[in-house]
């Protein structure tokens, strides 16, 4: 209710709540079962859902990453594991989203995959110290405002690097005028 329940974060919630649910009741899980549970879900609240950009991106972005990513690793193997996998899952992505952004949008950014392995290095410590800081809020408030404190700093330098990628010469692309 906080973010408005766009698709992407009721497709994420579905998930995440099946992923904790098979966890819990110890069941094999299915990424595209879940999926289409979450589209059920949101096709169900709102049919004009798949209309909206933003259900269209989340759901090719994650399916890009299902599907696409991996075929991207192979021709990868000369980059170190992460940033092989980093850069193979942020173009996959990018390739399967950038029709859908210049369709609605008429834009595509071509620095995504620089900008996108570059705020890789900060997205882990802000997951992590923000996950530490809700498990141990019950322990001590301290503690868990102390790792949240430090976790703030992060969005901070996700700032700059975007604003870097963003200044960069050629850094959008535009296809004629917004607003499909």
């Amino acid at each position: 209710p906080l973010t408005g329940a766009g698709p992407s974060i009721v497709r994420a919630g579905v998930v995440g709540v099946l992923g904790l649910a098979a966890y819990l009741f110890s069941r094999q899980t299915s990424a595209f079962h879940f999926m289409a549970l979450a589209a059920a879900v949101i096709m169900s609240l709102n049919p004009w859902s798949l209309l909206d950009p933003g259900f269209q991106l989340s759901f090719g972005a994650v399916l890009a990453i299902f599907l696409v990513a991996p075929l991207l690793s192979a021709p990868l193997a000369f980059l170190p594991a992460l940033l092989r996998e980093g850069v193979a899952i942020t173009t996959a992505a990018s390739l399967v989203t950038a029709p859908i952004m210049m369709y609605h949008f008429k834009q595509i950014s071509v620095v995504t995959v620089p900008a996108n392995v570059a705020a890789e290095i900060v997205a882990g410590p802000v997951m992590f110290l923000g996950t530490l800081a809700i498990l141990l809020a019950p322990v001590s408030s301290l503690l868990a405002w102390t790792l949240d404190a430090l976790a703030s700093l992060c969005p901070g330098s996700l700032i700059v690097v975007a604003r870097f990628f963003a200044a960069q010469p050629g850094a959008v692309y535009s296809g004629g005028d917004a607003g499909v």
